[in-house]
């Protein structure tokens, strides 16, 4: 099934039980236990009381404010291999703070964008919102390129799908599907660093790279239309 047509699937309400966007205590450890599976336990520092806006707030604990996640139910009918209402996927991140965006700043430049690297920080400077996303976990069958794009459709329909964005991804090798994902929804590469640079990251890496948007939008939508 083509992607878009997948889209139709796609339940592009907040993830959450409730009018505050809270997940279920089972999702949260599901979400937890893969990020820890994945990355492994020394290189997770995921942490529950955050997920929870209200409690996070409540005890005055930055929270995680975007935890968008596709359910087993919003997959083509052909891909379910769960429970419908097992996440199957998850974008974690935090609105960034002066100290992120001075550390992401600090990342060696790339090449393929380094001429217009001036214009990007000019970007995050003028924003009084940036969103910065420091996890990523597919728990279901589909490959990573998919899940990647299902999940930022998701944040392309909430209200951060008009703020800047950054991508730490844990690695500074990436798959041509991957990478052609991030393309189509406007990301480009900021530079490259380590994710200790950057205040509480979800998953740690000595190496990783920055993905660079304005706003995430699929451009291939907009070619449909």
């Amino acid at each position: 099934m083509p992607l878009l047509k997948a889209y139709a699937n796609l339940d592009l309400r907040p993830s959450g039980v409730d009018s505050l966007g809270r997940l279920t205590t089972e999702d949260e450890r599901r979400i937890m236990s893969s990020f820890k599976t994945v990355y492994g336990e020394d290189h997770t520092d995921i942490k529950l009381h955050r997920m929870d806006l209200a409690l996070a707030r409540g005890r005055r604990i930055r929270p995680y404010e975007l935890v968008t996640t596709v359910k087993a139910k919003e997959l083509p009918a052909t891909s379910r291999h769960d429970d419908p209402e097992t996440v199957v996927g998850c974008l974690v991140g935090s609105l960034a703070t002066p100290q992120d965006l001075t550390g992401v700043k600090n990342f060696a430049s790339l090449k393929p964008t380094a001429s217009i690297r001036g214009r990007m920080d000019s970007v995050l400077d003028e924003s009084p919102s940036v969103l910065m996303v420091t996890g990523f976990v597919n728990m279901s069958r589909y490959r990573n390129p998919s899940m990647l794009a299902f999940l930022l459709r998701k944040v392309q329909a909430s209200s951060f799908g008009q703020i800047p964005t950054i991508v730490l991804w844990p690695s500074v090798k990436m798959e041509k599907q991957l990478n052609e994902q991030f393309i189509h929804y406007g990301f480009k590469p900021y530079g490259i660093g380590s994710s200790e640079s950057i205040s509480d990251p979800l998953v740690k890496a000595n190496r990783c790279i920055a993905m660079w948007t304005h706003k995430p939008e699929d451009d291939r939508e907009n070619r449909k239309k």
